[in-house]
């Protein structure tokens, strides 16, 4: 314990030393400050927490220092990014009129939204749910962030490349663009998805909370993760890669049935892939090039993740 304080006090000490620079602003100090270089590959949720917790303010600063020094230079994100198929037929059932001819409405869509969904293995469906021309927009801010000398934290406790998209983190990548459009996919996509998808599983407040972060994958870094479950009631799990960048080899996933057998899946830039977060899954090593997803997860208040399925009349259903 007494190691633990002496740590936060020289964070503390060193934070208020870098600040205190005569002209010194929090862009500055946070591209001087040296984060602790992620290690571990497993149960590493807190992994250096006390350095992300102590410069929380100056991280959160800076990111907001940096926005105004590239206003022009990340495009906006929005509902053009997401495939034109799906979006319109999401679309369409926000829209639905009133009484039964919007319950009609919303069950037509329903349909029309599962058909656009394929089943890959025992529990996980796929889908597009990006326009692969349009990712680059996305890969834009990603670089951006890596390009900015601000620290980075690792996005969960098994990845160690990637960064956390959700502002709520300690340590998260604070482009307001980015974290709207990763709002507008969870909010818009990954929640009803999750409710139409798993409807035996998800009541009213069982994903209300959420949390989203990117992964990467290439030789020298993660080459593969190891056999897990997510923290999550719901995961969406979407690849980030260019088009031109498609000649990587190797880096499968695949999922564990109940009887202990493995289903084997790709990515192609866009795709989507949905399901449970308790289903078990992994990642073979990637052998050639890089991979990036990224993934949202959906739970309850305070990290709660039902277990139990739903009776058939307590199941959500089209309103």
């Amino acid at each position: 314990q007494t190691m633990h304080h002496h740590q936060l006090l020289t964070c503390l000490v060193y934070t208020i030393f870098l600040g205190s620079r005569v002209g010194a602003s929090n862009l500055e100090t946070a591209r001087e400050l040296k984060a602790p270089t992620p290690e571990q590959t497993e149960g590493a949720e807190f992994e250096g927490s006390d350095f992300w917790e102590i410069h929380s303010n100056v991280l959160k600063n800076a990111w907001k220092e940096l926005q105004s020094e590239i206003p022009n230079r990340l495009l906006k994100l929005h509902r053009g990014h997401v495939n034109t198929e799906l979006r319109d037929v999401v679309e369409s059932a926000w829209t639905a009129g009133a009484g039964n001819d919007r319950r009609q409405s919303l069950e037509d869509a329903e349909e029309k939204i599962k058909g656009l969904w394929t089943l890959v293995a025992p529990g996980v469906f796929a889908g597009q749910l990006l326009e692969p021309s349009k990712i680059v927009d996305i890969r834009q801010y990603l670089q951006a962030a890596y390009e900015s000398g601000i620290p980075l934290r690792r996005p969960n406790g098994m990845n160690r490349y990637g960064v956390i998209l959700d502002s709520d983190a300690d340590g998260a990548v604070g482009l307001d663009g980015l974290e709207a459009f990763y709002q507008y996919l969870v909010d818009d996509y990954a929640r009803p998805l999750g409710r139409l998808l798993f409807s035996d599983f998800v009541g009213e407040t069982d994903d209300i909370e959420s949390f989203g972060f990117t992964i990467r994958y290439k030789g020298g870094e993660d080459v593969y993760l190891r056999e897990h479950s997510d923290a999550s009631l719901i995961t969406l799990n979407v690849n980030l890669n260019l088009q031109e960048d498609e000649d990587y080899e190797g880096s499968n996933i695949y999922f564990v049935d109940e009887n202990n057998q493995k289903h084997n899946s790709t990515f192609t830039p866009g795709m989507a892939m949905i399901h449970r977060g308790l289903i078990r899954h992994a990642a073979h090593p990637i052998m050639k090039g890089e991979r990036t997803n990224m993934i949202l997860w959906l739970f309850g208040d305070d990290g709660y993740v039902r277990v139990a399925p739903y009776d058939e009349r307590e199941q959500l259903s089209p309103q």
